[in-house]
C-alpha cells in the first residue's frame, strides 16, 4: 500500500509541514511554466516581430492587448524573476503557494520550485495531474485509468527526479469536453486521492451542466469533496444556483483569477464571462454572508509576465495587499478573510482538517 500524506501534515517541495503552520495561501498559481502551446502567431507581418520580442516597456501596451501572441509573455522560465515575485509575496504577508503546473509540455520544474522555496522561505506545494487530452502529448488518449493512477500515486508517495521531490496535490485537472478521456482522468484522480489523501484541484467544464456532471463523476469514483476544489468560479460565471449546488455537494470552490480583467469568449458558447475584481468581490462577499467563507479559496492563476509586479502587473500579492482590505470594507470580517486564506486551503491540502 502506498504511503498516505500523514495526518496533520501538508506535503511541500521541501518536505512535510505542519498544517497549523502553513499560513496564508494562494491556492492556484503557476510559477515555472512554458505555455507555448497557447501561442498565436499574429496574422500581420508587422506584428510578427513584436510576437518574438522579449516583453519590455516599449512593447508592453501591445503585449497587454495581445497577451497570447507574445511568446516571451507566456513563458515563465527566469528564476530571478520568479524569485523576486515570490519574495514580494512573502514581504506582503504570504506564506504558501499551491503551484498547479503539470509536467510535460507545460514544464513543471520540481528542482526549480525547491530552489524558490529555499531562497524565499515560502512553502510551495507541487502538483501532479493532467490537462485536456489534446494537451498531454501523443498517446495520452490511449492510456489506461490504472496507468494514470499509478503516475499520480508515484509522484506523491515516491517523488520526482533524483531528489525525489514529492507532489502534494492532484491537479490542475483541466476538463473541457467531458469526453471519455476526461471522465477517465477524473476517475483516476479520485482513486489516487483515496490512496494518497492528497487534495484535488479541478479546472471545470465551461457550462453549468458540465461542472455538475464532473462533480458527480468525482463523487461516484470516491473523491472526498471536502478536499477537492472546483476552481475558476470567476472565469466561467456559473449561475448562483450552480455554485450553491457545488457547495451543497461538499466541495470547496475557487475564485482564483483575481487581477485578471477580461471578456472571454468560448467557442460555441458565446461570451462566457466578463471578469473583473469587482464582480469577484461581490460574489465572495455574498457567499461569506451566507456562511461559506471556510469553503472558498482565493488566488490569481498568475501565468503571464505582464501580470507580474516586475512587469507592472499586480503580482502574487494582489489578493492579500489589495483585495482583502476592500472585502473588509464590503462587510467581510477578518475571521472570514482568515477562513479563505488559511482555513480553506488547509482543508484542501490536509486530510484531517
Amino acid at each position: 500500500m502506498a504511503q498516505t500524506i500523514p495526518s496533520g501534515k501538508i506535503q511541500t517541495v521541501l518536505g512535510l509541514v505542519d498544517a497549523k503552520d502553513f499560513g496564508k495561501t494562494m491556492a492556484h498559481e503557476h510559477l515555472f511554466h512554458d505555455m507555448e502551446i497557447f501561442f498565436r502567431e499574429p496574422q500581420n507581418a508587422s506584428e510578427r516581430l513584436l510576437a518574438h520580442q522579449p516583453v519590455t516597456l516599449k512593447n508592453l501596451a501591445w503585449v497587454k492587448r495581445n497577451d497570447s501572441s507574445n511568446l516571451d509573455n507566456i513563458r515563465m522560465l527566469e528564476e530571478d524573476l520568479l524569485t523576486e515575485e515570490v519574495r514580494l509575496y512573502k514581504m506582503n504577508g504570504g506564506d504558501s503557494i499551491v503551484e498547479l503546473t503539470s509536467a510535460g509540455i507545460f514544464g513543471r520544474d520540481p528542482e526549480g520550485l525547491a530552489r524558490l522555496s529555499r531562497t524565499t522561505g515560502v512553502n510551495i506545494v507541487m502538483a501532479v495531474g493532467f490537462n485536456r487530452s489534446g494537451e498531454n502529448g501523443p498517446g495520452f488518449d490511449e492510456r489506461t485509468e490504472d496507468s494514470l493512477v499509478e503516475e499520480m500515486v508515484h509522484d506523491i508517495t515516491v517523488g520526482v527526479g533524483v531528489e525525489h521531490i514529492k507532489a502534494g496535490i492532484i491537479g490542475e485537472i483541466e476538463i473541457g469536453r467531458l469526453d471519455e478521456v476526461e471522465e477517465r482522468t477524473l476517475r483516476a484522480s479520485a482513486r489516487a486521492q483515496q490512496i494518497t489523501h492528497a487534495g484535488i484541484s479541478v479546472h471545470p467544464a465551461p457550462t453549468d451542466e458540465g461542472v455538475l456532471k464532473l462533480c458527480k463523476i468525482l463523487l461516484d469514483a470516491g473523491a472526498n469533496p471536502a478536499h477537492t476544489v472546483i476552481g475558476h468560479q470567476d472565469v466561467i460565471s456559473f449561475t448562483d444556483e450552480t455554485v450553491h449546488k457545488i457547495l451543497d455537494m461538499g466541495f470547496l470552490i475557487g475564485y482564483d483569477n483575481f487581477g485578471f480583467e477580461a471578456r472571454m469568449e468560448l467557442p460555441g458558447l458565446g461570451f462566457a464571462a466578463e471578469m473583473s475584481d469587482f464582480k469577484r468581490m461581490d460574489a465572495v462577499t455574498k457567499l461569506c454572508a451566507e456562511g461559506y467563507s471556510d469553503r472558498i479559496v482565493l488566488s490569481h492563476d498568475l501565468c503571464t509576465k505582464i501580470r507580474c509586479e516586475s512587469y507592472g502587473g499586480n503580482g502574487l500579492s494582489h489578493v492579500i495587499r489589495d483585495i482583502c482590505p476592500v472585502l473588509i470594507k464590503k462587510g467581510v470580517t477578518p475571521e472570514q478573510i482568515d477562513d479563505m486564506l488559511v482555513v480553506a486551503p488547509r482543508k484542501l491540502l490536509c486530510w484531517d482538517e
